[in-house]
């Protein structure tokens, strides 16, 4: 009981001294991602990935996102 009352307050001190901002993390599952890679190449698979994710920060971006 000591130990976890230590912890709790030593918690408390270090986070005080944080900043704390506000934060999204969105995640996706591409289906079949897979065979884009396989059949064009991990070069285009990224070059897919990256129009993916523009394409969502525009969206976002509307809303006041990043």
């Amino acid at each position: 009981m000591d130990i976890f009352i230590m912890q709790s307050k030593n918690t408390r001190d270090f986070s005080h001294d944080m900043n704390y901002t506000n934060g999204m993390l969105i995640v996706f599952d591409v289906v079949d991602f897979k065979h884009v890679n396989d059949v064009y190449g991990h070069v285009k698979g990224d070059l897919c990935l990256s129009i993916i994710a523009n394409c969502i920060k525009k969206a976002y971006a509307k809303y006041g996102y990043y």
